[in-house]
């Protein structure tokens, strides 16, 4: 690593010893504390003892087996070609597909296939790449690749790493042989962020590799930095505290404890958060690391990322919140007792440097990422609180994260199931019986209120605006998915322009994915994977649905139905042609018709298996079958 890192180890190492193999370090009895700041680090190991114990007298995180058992931007001459579905303008989202417009990159599994697209001619297989061989992780390490971007000649893929992982014994010569308990040392989990360089020709060679502890929460690429956040469990093992570790190929250490954050005021320490900034051109990283609970949702604008912790409010009497508006001076909050509270911190992002900005909260909780929204310096956040009395509001944060407006008491009796912010306005769907679209005027920070309101059957739990005035949502009907227009050009007066429900049992992953959504502004052709179940068959069939949306009207074009047994996975479309990938197959089709153009086998099903326990620590007994 660095310099300064290592030199902290090392005096770690000097001062207190290090214990056991994989970065263990034992905490000693030390002293000295100090919780100035917004996120302190801690000093000494004694710190982080402390304040880990603190929250241990109730059990919950006593030892390992306890929380283990709980638990793209197109190139100049290009031709017009489509993105991934993004939230914000300029901050890339990892997926999938991805196209540059003459290639597809294609992450399944643990590989990655590199697909010559355009011209569709020359519809071809150019390269695949095996992330575990590349890696060098050898025999015992499975991986799966979360996601990838592209980014001016270089290709970026967010690698989940877990291992190694020991083989099973067999005592018996037939095909039911019973498989022994192995003892073997329980395999790590990592997140590795995995650089590229791209020929032009369909080629890939691997630049280098950064990576952290944990599993991977999300991930966001702007302006050439790629954002990765990875939440590391905590847990202790004779006053062990494992401390997260961050890698460089497949060499590992563990970091420093005085570079651990935290937050005073957290009483339940569940994980590590670790935040890993990556420059793309130069390869230079940073890695901040937060001992907090477990994240929540995620949003991130071009200057700062938003973390969310939700808290459960129990006791069988009514609690108070104090909330953080202002100077803390307005009134209290009550909420019933089965609520939630969630803290949010701001961090600030500037390149690689990453910097614990403010802190605030608000009653209830976030259903994703789309129910936060930067706007010149402000967040706006919509949230749900309580289940036996549910009510939701609307509340608008300085830079400081104090409440400066608030709207409560929304759709007593119902909760959020979508929200969209556009500049002033916010457009929110309730859901009980019926779908109820609001439209929220936010022009004035302190004061948000209800411009109009519109009730229809159904819910949606995306919503897409796809021009001035006119707003896509798609969602569920009675077991079926429902694509519907609703026109809020005046925002007093919202109406459902049209609407298409698919019939019979049918569901979309753009449901709760909206990279899986697809829009063509140009064209109007929205598509998205739909799949559905025949209930005179019993067959279930997947396809990429097509729909042309007008100023007015909702028209399904037609479907693009892979072959049995096949699942679709993403559409995108180069020029007028529409690629349609499936777990194995890419199809080609007129963007303009439908009518098939080619097809192209890009990889073999895998049906391998995934290990009964992912999970990261020490020395276990265990006895799986495949």
């Amino acid at each position: 690593m660095n310099g300064r890192r290592d030199s902290a180890i090392i005096a770690i190492l000097i001062a207190f010893g290090l214990l056991l193999s994989g970065g263990f370090i034992v905490l000693s009895d030390l002293q000295d504390q100090d919780t100035t700041g917004l996120l302190p680090t801690f000093r000494t190991n004694a710190q982080l003892q402390d304040f880990v114990h603190q929250s241990q007298g109730n059990d919950i995180w006593q030892d390992y087996f306890t929380e283990a058992m709980s638990g793209n931007a197109a190139g100049a001459d290009s031709v017009r070609h489509s993105t991934t579905n993004i939230q914000v303008e300029g901050v890339d989202e990892a997926d999938s597909v991805k196209t540059d417009g003459a290639f597809l990159y294609i992450a399944s599994g643990a590989s990655i296939s590199i697909v010559k697209a355009y011209p569709a001619d020359e519809l071809a297989n150019a390269t695949v790449i095996d992330i575990i061989e590349v890696l060098g992780l050898g025999e015992g390490y499975s991986a799966w690749i979360q996601g990838i971007y592209l980014d001016d000649g270089r290709m970026v893929a967010v690698v989940s790493v877990s291992g190694p992982y020991l083989p099973y014994n067999s005592t018996g010569d037939d095909a039911y042989g019973i498989y022994a308990p192995a003892i073997w040392r329980m395999p790590e989990e990592r997140t590795v962020i995995a650089v590229f360089s791209l020929d032009g020709n369909g080629g890939a060679s691997l630049v280098g590799t950064v990576g952290t502890s944990g599993y991977g929460v999300t991930s966001r690429m702007s302006d050439g930095v790629v954002y990765l956040v990875t939440q590391h469990f905590l847990w202790t093992y004779d006053s062990v505290v494992s401390l997260p570790k961050e890698w460089q190929g497949n060499e590992s250490d563990a970091i420093p404890v005085t570079d651990v954050h935290y937050d005073p005021g957290c009483k339940d320490p569940a994980s590590f958060l670790n935040i890993m900034a990556l420059d793309v051109a130069s390869m230079e990283s940073n890695l901040t690391s937060i001992l907090t609970g477990y994240a929540s949702n995620i949003y991130v604008s071009s200057e700062a990322m938003y973390l969310t912790f939700q808290q459960w409010n129990g006791g069988a009497a009514d609690t108070v919140f104090n909330d953080s508006r202002g100077t803390n001076t307005l009134d209290a909050v009550a909420v019933s007792s089965d609520t939630t509270t969630t803290t949010i911190y701001k961090i600030g992002l500037d390149g690689l440097h990453v910097e614990a900005r403010s802190r605030g909260v608000v009653p209830g909780y976030l259903i994703n990422q789309f129910s936060m929204d930067e706007d010149n310096g402000l967040l706006r956040v919509a949230t749900t609180f309580s289940w036996d009395n549910q009510r939701n509001a609307v509340y608008v944060l300085d830079e400081g994260l104090a409440i400066i407006g608030a709207l409560e008491d929304l759709a007593p009796g119902e909760r959020i199931f979508s929200c969209r912010f556009s500049g002033d306005t916010l457009y929110l769907v309730t859901f009980r019986q019926v779908d109820p679209l609001f439209v929220i005027d936010l022009s004035d920070p302190s004061a948000p209120k209800v411009q109009g309101e519109l009730k229809v059957p159904g819910y949606s739990s995306y919503l897409h605006p796809i021009a001035d005035g006119l707003l896509v949502g798609i969602g569920m009907e009675n077991s079926s998915l429902k694509v519907s227009l609703f026109d809020v050009s005046d925002p007093s007066l919202p109406t459902e322009l049209d609407n298409l429900v698919i019939p019979g049992w049918s569901y979309s992953e753009a449901l709760w994915d909206h990279k899986a959504v697809t829009y063509d502004p140009v064209t109007g052709s929205l598509i998205i994977p739909v799949s559905s179940w025949d209930q005179s068959t019993y067959n279930c069939t997947s396809g990429a649905y097509v729909f042309t949306i007008t100023d007015t009207a909702i028209e399904l074009k037609g479907k693009v139905q892979p072959g049995p047994g096949e699942y679709v996975m993403r559409a995108q479309f180069i020029g007028d042609w529409l690629y349609t990938i499936s777990d194995t197959t890419v199809y080609v089709n007129s963007l303009l018709d439908l009518s098939e153009h080619g097809r192209l086998v890009y990889k073999e099903r895998d049906y391998g298996y995934l290990p009964m326990l992912m999970a990261e620590g020490e020395v276990a007994a265990i006895g799986a079958v495949r």
